[in-house]
């Protein structure tokens, strides 16, 4: 290997041939040449690979570990804008994501949001940034002001030790005002040393060097090479001149990073000629310069979904969507999973759909009563929702953008009283009303509203309008039960989530005990609702196709289950129960575990779907059939 780079030397190229040791860039290219020439068996000891820091690597290390272990998953993090090493690293993610963003599944995604500076060093570090020839990847700092930067000149044409005394002021001031970490950042580490002996008769430093410092309170000194990764209360950078710091782009990382060390106050202290990263202004060609992306982050905030009431254009999506595999098939497997659909957006809604007035009054029969008649279903009584030709095709994978449910304040679901009306059983939280209806012993209507009163009539694409009349409740100091001939259901009153069971206790299906329900609207009238539910890891989970008997499974993937025929999503599970979505509208169920599992649904203001219970497949699609007046894949 070491006759082969002196080969190169004299071939013209510069290169750098070590005496005794090897540096990570020939450690791998030794491994790539090993992995070619002697080992043939895959290396299989990781399933996962997890980089930090990733700036600090070259290419050839991300090659070789690629060939060597190119059957694993890799999360990668790191920000090119802090590669210090002016020679190798990373000073831009694209030719690392071209290496390893070639399956669908993969996604590139860029954290704006930084919490560690306030706002004013924020804009000053980035500035130092926009001095260097290279793509800036925006920050986003928090709400967080501080002190202005301090930037100072000290003369030290009368007193050589001027800039010192000033720099122990400046020290002496943040330690009176209670900052317990402070870091005085020098260019290299014979200044560090020098500056540290100097400061060392004014103000109290801990011990510097790397091997025997201890990190606590106090005042250290270092070189910018050792202050990286660290922070600090404040931190004040030594004499930054044009000398120690060039206007060129590695210098004006080394400087970026000296800069982010501190969390709450910044100072700079220079003699002579300040440093152009800081003295010269921001180029105006950089002023608003922005990464390029060949392929745009794939977690952004979610995007307004485009299918608001009355839209006649939906805004475009902020990326390409993609859904991201959570768990390998098989070991050494990798997954790969179509891309998403696009979805289009809504027509307006029909004048006659605007113009009607909702149902009011209760129209269902009592409890006690024989079964009668609800009342006569209108459009009026949801949201319009999109028609059937707008909603992505069914089965395709729901985009990353939606996995992940929207933030919200805390939901109080818990039960605060409980009544029996002609209608079914309603309890209140302080989140919103819960409805349940038993239709049959063996199916139960679950309707929730956060605002407003409960929609009576049933939805468009039920024709099974009735209760039954057989069920009763009972109010304990903990749950609130109802029973029919079929089920029983228990109501937690801290949490307000429901468990199905049996009329002997087994377990059918239970809402997440922690917020079991949400609710929200977006501006544009868009209405959303997630469901959560504790499906088993091994349950098997089923959805109806679109043609007659076809079955879509629901084994941990994300998948949209709303369909162009119009028929309703039902979701149904081996242990002999289901779920069908009373909604016409964009409709999937999330079976991944770092999100779900979840029914998701766009359209309607409450959230409506019915439990069914059956010993086997066949009664559950015999009970869709009641409630819907057709077989799955029918019409």
């Amino acid at each position: 290997y070491r006759d082969f780079l002196l080969d190169k030397r004299q071939d013209g190229l510069d290169v750098e041939i070590p005496d005794t040791v090897f540096d990570v860039y020939d450690l791998a290219a030794l491994a790539y040449l090993y992995k070619r020439i002697k080992e043939t068996d895959a290396i299989c000891e990781a399933r996962h690979i997890v980089i930090d820091e990733a700036q600090d690597f070259g290419m050839m290390a991300y090659c070789a570990l690629h060939y060597c272990i190119h059957g694993c998953a890799y999360t990668i993090m790191g920000d090119v804008s802090q590669n210090i090493h002016f020679g190798f690293g990373l000073n831009d993610w694209e030719e690392l994501k071209a290496l390893l963003l070639t399956d669908p599944a993969d996604s590139f995604c860029v954290l704006k949001k930084s919490y560690r500076h306030t706002i004013e060093i924020s804009h000053f570090a980035t500035d130092i940034l926009h001095h260097g020839d290279f793509p800036v990847y925006p920050v986003e700092p928090i709400i967080r002001h501080g002190a202005p930067v301090q930037v100072e000149a000290v003369d030290t044409a009368k007193d050589k030790n001027a800039l010192l005394s000033q720099a122990a002021g400046c020290i002496k001031a943040w330690q009176a005002k209670g900052l317990d970490t402070i870091a005085v950042i020098c260019r290299d580490q014979r200044e560090a040393a020098a500056a540290s002996e100097a400061l060392r008769r004014r103000v109290k430093i801990l011990e510097s060097d790397p091997d025997r410092a201890v990190f606590g309170n106090g005042v250290m000194v270092l070189p910018v090479e050792y202050a990286k990764g660290l922070e600090f209360d404040a931190v004040l950078i030594l004499n930054p001149d044009r000398k120690a710091y060039p206007t060129d782009d590695g210098h004006a990382r080394l400087l970026y990073v000296a800069a982010t060390r501190a969390l709450h106050e910044l100072c700079v202290l220079y003699s002579g000629s300040l440093t152009g990263l800081i003295a010269d202004p921001v180029p105006p060609r950089m002023e608003s310069a922005a990464p390029p992306q060949t392929r745009k982050p794939s977690c952004p905030p979610t995007p307004q979904r485009p299918l608001a009431a009355g839209q006649r254009k939906a805004a475009p999506l902020d990326e390409k969507e993609e859904i991201l595999a959570t768990k390998r098939k098989s070991a050494g497997q990798k997954p790969v999973l179509p891309k998403a659909a696009a979805v289009s957006a809504p027509e307006k809604p029909h004048k006659q759909e605007k113009a009607a007035s909702p149902v009011k009054g209760n129209t269902a029969a009592s409890a006690e009563g024989s079964p009668a008649p609800l009342a006569k279903k209108t459009a009026a009584s949801v949201t319009p929702s999109a028609r059937s030709a707008d909603l992505p095709p069914f089965g395709s994978p729901l985009p990353e953008s939606l996995l992940r449910p929207a933030g919200h304040s805390p939901i109080d679901l818990a039960v605060r009283w409980v009544k029996k009306q002609e209608d079914g059983l309603h309890i209140q939280s302080r989140y919103g009303e819960l409805r349940l209806c038993p239709v049959r012993g063996n199916i139960i209507r679950v309707t929730f509203s956060r605002s407003g009163p409960l929609m009576q009539e049933v939805s468009p694409g039920i024709t099974a309008d009735r209760t039954e009349k057989f069920w009763q409740y009972k109010d304990t100091p903990n749950a609130v039960l109802l029973s029919t001939d079929a089920l029983r259901l228990q109501i937690d009153k801290a949490s307000g989530s429901i468990q199905y069971m049996t009329p002997e206790g087994r377990l059918l299906l239970a809402e997440r005990a922690k917020e079991c329900r949400q609710l929200d609207s977006q501006p544009g009238g868009t209405y959303r609702a997630w469901l959560f539910l504790n499906w088993l890891k091994k349950e098997k989970l089923l959805c109806p196709g679109l043609g007659a008997g076809e079955m879509l499974s629901l084994q941990e993937t994300a998948r949209y289950i709303s369909a162009s025929d119009g028929r309703l999503p039902f979701v149904f599970s081996d242990k002999g129960c289901g779920v069908l979505l009373a909604s016409n509208g964009l409709t999937a169920c999330c079976n991944l575990r770092p999100w779900g599992p979840y029914l998701y649904t766009e359209g309607i203001k409450q959230l409506d779907y019915y439990f069914i219970y059956g010993k086997w497949q066949d009664n559950l699609l015999d009970a869709y059939a009641y409630l819907t007046g057709n077989l799955p894949g029918q019409k």
